[in-house]
């Protein structure tokens, strides 16, 4: 057996021929094998992998990236572009509507308004703006009709197909973004977002620093790159609750994991300061190469215990691996091996995390070609030690995860803990899961209290958000808006290991109690006895 069957269970296969793009917290996006079919599957209950297809779109050439897109109206909506020579090609879909946007020459990704609703940051030759959509029709899609196959043949419009959308767009200043970047945002510690840029100036690239205030974005910090990086992974790396960056890199034949600690406190990114680590790999790789492509790093919670380690994809003559940079909480990573041997591939398209069956445990999702298949696979975690739980967070009634948003709570180990940047919107198909999770490490009943958090979200009392959650049964979160944010509240009913403890506790407890009832019976019992024989003496004494 292979030492990664002890961590993950054997493959289970979910959909053929499909090329995973983006996650839903009820199924998944992707495209066919020449990538012109967007397919949309949908889960057929929650206990199960299996799939069906509820959508297709089909285009004259190939999807580039897509993901979930809220516009307001109630119902699933996306958005899809398409890379043409020196532009992208953006649409929103929506049931058997398509709506035409504006070419851009980089990539758009998405932020959220002061409502909470999906705006798309958009970049061409003139301008930058940021453009809100909202579609007033109501859809009422038949659940029992058959997969709906829409065609996108009349060529790509830029005018907008229906007087029902409005669209609305402010500019705002932008340094020149990279085509195909890997931007992303977060919250700082005023809990403001910044948006993290790759832009490019003078053939040099940055890393470029913005904070959102009204309809504005203003530079604050930038840093040179190095020529050839992988893409921005985010995440709490330092554990300090304040999102940090990492990327990969390839310098002088030589290969590094470059971590950016982000200190907060209007200090952000000390760019030479000691606290950032560039860790040369080299000697780890036993002659493999890092893949720099979008696709060849992760991020990933694997332990749950709210330590956020990396993956990355190794590369060897024709054969491709996962291996495992471990973090020790300080920003320090270091290979830990085992978890994936015996992994090799010849043609992997993609690798992933998500708990997609509910366990609460980040899973390993696979996609790859194999057999004359292009195979979707999923392995189950089975790795042991921790408690964890995870949600997806919704606008009340909304259809939607919210992207951007950040979770504080409290443990009895640490004051206070942040989970940043979930469900982080790119550029590019991330293949970032929509589930929060909280690892709560080797003991459980330790949230107390937890803080939400939505990018550019002004708490006026009047916004709701559910948590959707099935890790722990029986279980309740409550979220009620106050001039802080939003707080979370967990009302634990523990599932059925930390059952089993309680009960363990609870036997012990009431043998203890019988022992102890036992015991002082029978020294009751005694020292009557012994009493009666006292007077008896007594007695015997006074004759």
């Amino acid at each position: 057996m292979d030492n990664a069957e002890l961590y993950f269970d054997s493959e289970q296969l979910m959909i053929s021929n499909f090329i995973l793009y983006a996650y839903m917290d009820d199924g998944l996006i992707g495209t066919s094998l020449d990538k012109k079919t967007l397919l949309i599957y949908e889960r057929k209950n929650d206990h199960s992998l299996n799939y069906q297809l509820r959508n297709q779109y089909v285009f004259p050439i190939e999807i580039y990236n897509v993901f979930l897109f809220d516009i307001g109206c109630k119902n699933k909506s996306f958005f899809v572009n398409f890379k043409s020579e020196d532009h992208f090609i953006n649409k929103i879909l929506i049931e058997n509507e398509i709506i035409h946007l504006d070419k851009t020459t980089s990539a758009p990704f998405m932020v959220l308004d002061t409502q909470n609703r999906s705006s798309l940051v958009m970049q061409n030759n003139l301008n930058s703006y940021v453009l809100r959509i909202k579609y007033d029709r109501k859809f009422s899609p038949d659940k029992n009709l058959p997969t709906r196959m829409i065609f996108d043949n009349e060529g790509f419009l830029s005018e907008v197909n229906s007087d029902e959308v409005k669209i609305e767009k402010y500019s705002v200043k932008l340094k020149q973004i990279i085509p195909e970047h890997t931007s992303g945002y977060f919250l700082d510690d005023e809990d403001q977002a910044k948006l993290v840029l790759q832009t490019i100036s003078n053939k040099k690239t940055y890393l470029s620093l913005y904070k959102k205030q009204s309809n504005e974005f203003y530079l604050v910090q930038e840093n040179i790159l190095p020529e050839k990086i992988g893409p921005f992974l985010f995440g709490d790396f330092f554990k300090n609750g304040f999102t940090s960056v990492a990327f990969l890199s390839e310098e002088d034949s030589s290969f590094y994991l470059n971590v950016f600690k982000n200190h907060g406190k209007n200090d952000y990114f000390k760019f030479e300061s000691k606290f950032n680590k560039k860790i040369k790999l080299n000697e780890y790789l036993q002659y493999k190469t890092p893949n720099l492509t979008k696709n060849g790093s992760k991020v990933v919670d694997i332990f749950n215990d709210s330590f956020l380690h990396i993956v990355i994809l190794l590369e060897s003559g024709s054969n491709t691996e996962l291996l495992l940079l471990k973090n020790d909480g300080s920003g320090n990573f270091y290979p830990s091996y085992g978890y994936f041997d015996g992994l090799r591939f010849a043609h992997l398209n993609s690798f992933s995390f998500n708990d997609l069956d509910f366990s609460g445990k980040e899973g390993l999702v696979l996609n790859y070609f194999e057999d004359g298949k292009q195979k979707l696979v999923y392995k189950k975690n089975n790795i042991h030690g921790n408690f964890y739980f995870s949600v997806v967070t919704f606008e009340e009634n909304g259809l939607f995860p919210l992207p951007g948003i950040s979770y504080k709570y409290i443990r009895m180990e640490d004051n206070e803990f942040r989970i940043s940047n979930q469900l982080v919107q790119t550029s590019f198909p991330n293949l970032e899961h929509p589930h929060v999770f909280f690892g709560l490490g080797g003991a459980p009943f330790l949230v107390e209290l937890t803080k939400v958090l939505v990018a550019d979200f002004k708490t006026s009392g009047s916004h709701t958000f559910r948590v959707y959650q099935k890790i722990i049964p029986n279980s309740r979160i409550s979220l009620k808006s106050n001039k802080y944010g939003l707080k979370m509240t967990l009302i634990l009913n523990p599932d059925a290991k930390i059952k089993s403890i309680f009960f363990f506790f609870v036997v012990v407890l009431v043998i203890n109690l019988v022992l102890l009832s036992v015991v002082h019976f029978l020294e009751k019992r005694k020292r009557k006895h012994d009493e009666k024989r006292s007077d008896n003496f007594v007695s015997t004494i006074g004759l």
